[in-house]
């Protein structure tokens, strides 16, 4: 996770089959349901992943992000991104669900603080 210039950069794994979109959530508090959490994302496959980037300008293009040194971070093949811009100080706590999920139970959850 990088967060040069007040944004975001978050990238997780994504593995195989890749799903058709994640849905992200945030609260400023750590959070037991998606109920309690602002959906603030869905990316579909071509946006997490590189592939509209490859469809469109070079078949062999990666994304390439900001990293917390001042350098570039090349992202892997397997690797996914998001890129929020928190409006508050303070925590922010986001969880990353694969598919067309709208509600979670608590034990399910794992939750990603900034």
């Amino acid at each position: 996770m990088s967060m040069p210039n007040g944004q975001v950069w978050i990238v997780w794994e994504a593995s195989n089959p890749l799903p058709e979109t994640y849905a992200v959530y945030s609260k400023p508090s750590a959070f037991t349901s998606t109920d309690n959490a602002t959906l603030v994302g869905r990316l579909f496959k071509e946006e997490y992943g590189p592939a509209a980037l490859r469809e469109q300008v070079d078949s062999t293009a990666t994304y390439r992000i900001p990293n917390n040194n001042g350098g570039i971070y090349q992202l892997a093949d397997n690797e996914a991104l998001f890129v929020a811009t928190p409006h508050q100080a303070g925590s922010l706590f986001l969880l990353w669900l694969p598919g067309a999920i709208i509600r979670l139970h608590p034990a399910s959850i794992l939750l990603h603080r900034l």
